[in-house]
């Protein structure tokens, strides 16, 4: 998988995090070496949120929010879900006849459990003349490829998660076969009218219309992109921004981006609402052995450490933050009980994979 674009060498028009005129040094002749680490992780923080793609378009909370959590697993509570009930409006009520008194219901709230199980990490053993560097290189040679690796790890989380979508091609009758287009730009066509019928699924379970996105993979966005409809929605997004941020357009109420990560599959259709998977991040402590700071923001978190690597007898530069991803479930209609599996459905989330490619025309 890579980037939209590579940290430390941002889209046209966005400037780096790390800018060209600081005076920060981590020269010791020169001024205080890291004495200021929690200004290097809110620019690492930065730069994470520059480049991740995928992880951008769900839901993200902060380990700091659960405060029932047990070991590692983290609970979201869901509301409970209520029949209801209606009678004639001259009902009448009999004592010894309990079908004529008010029915009342149970509130059965449930939970959905995040697994807090992924601790992604970057440590870089750093030699004196590294660490002679002033923050300019620091943050480009050192920094920037630490959060460039967490951010791919993190992209890979989310695509895996994403993956665990049901597929829906039979039940929303949705053609995937791209044989049976002539061309290029049919083909396109064919994926983007998916996108009519992934929509009226997820309208049947009642998901919510705002905040949905539909991600594509590498192959089936080149596809789309064939699609006159969709190129003419490109050309004209956002004066052309759009472009550099992976957005293809939006259509059918979703916004439509292109996804290069090798997790997704590259003929792939993945629609869902930004609620479909919880993403949860955390910043592990910074220990009282070492100097270093923690930050979140937008439900983002990492923590920066420098330590001493004994083994090699050399400085490192030690960059982490702790995940977890969960896709949501809701109860199925009319059900209340959360607590039973067989009552639970994957629906925020579906997706469709196209297969082959278009076959030119028999010459007549």
């Amino acid at each position: 998988m890579r980037p939209p674009y590579r940290i430390g060498r941002p889209a046209p028009g966005r400037p780096s995090v790390f800018p060209r005129n600081s005076a920060i040094s981590l020269n010791p002749a020169r001024a205080n070496a890291f004495q200021n680490p929690d200004k290097l992780v809110t620019q690492a923080i930065a730069n994470l949120k520059d480049s991740v793609l995928l992880a951008h378009k769900f839901d993200r909370r902060a380990a700091e929010e659960f405060v029932n959590a047990t070991g590692q697993v983290l609970s979201i509570r869901r509301p409970a879900r209520l029949k209801g009930a209606e009678e004639r409006i001259d009902a009448k009520r009999k004592f010894n006849d309990t079908a004529t008194w008010i029915q009342s219901e149970n509130l059965n709230e449930g939970l959905l459990t995040v697994k807090f199980d992924t601790h992604a990490y970057s440590a870089v053993d750093l030699s004196d003349a590294e660490l002679s560097l002033d923050l300019l290189s620091f943050g480009e040679q050192v920094m920037v490829p630490q959060v460039d690796s967490i951010t791919e790890r993190l992209e890979d989380k989310v695509a895996s998660a994403m993956t665990e979508f049901p597929d829906v091609a039979a039940t929303a009758k949705i053609p995937v076969d791209l044989t049976k287009a002539t061309s290029d730009e049919q083909a396109g066509q064919i994926i983007r009218k998916s996108l009519a019928r992934l929509r009226v699924q997820l309208n049947k379970e009642n998901v919510p219309a705002e905040g949905r996105t539909a991600v594509l993979g590498s192959e089936a966005a080149y596809y789309v992109l064939n699609d006159p409809n969709i190129s003419r929605a490109n050309e004209s997004a956002n004066g052309g921004a759009a472009i550099r941020q992976a957005t293809i357009g939006n259509l059918y109420g979703f916004d439509i981006v292109e996804s290069t990560n090798d997790v997704l599959a590259p003929l792939g259709v993945y629609a869902f609402h930004r609620s479909a998977i919880q993403l949860v991040s955390g910043a592990p402590s910074v220990p009282e052995s070492a100097k270093g700071g923690r930050q979140a923001a937008d439900g983002f978190a990492l923590r920066w450490i420098k330590d001493y690597n004994s083994g090699a007898a050399m400085e490192r530069s030690f960059l982490s933050s702790y995940w977890g991803a969960t896709l949501v479930t809701d109860l199925k209609k009319n059900e209340t009980n959360w607590q039973d599996p067989k009552n639970l459905v994957k629906v925020r989330g579906i997706r469709v994979t196209f297969t082959g490619e278009p076959t030119a025309p028999v010459a007549k």
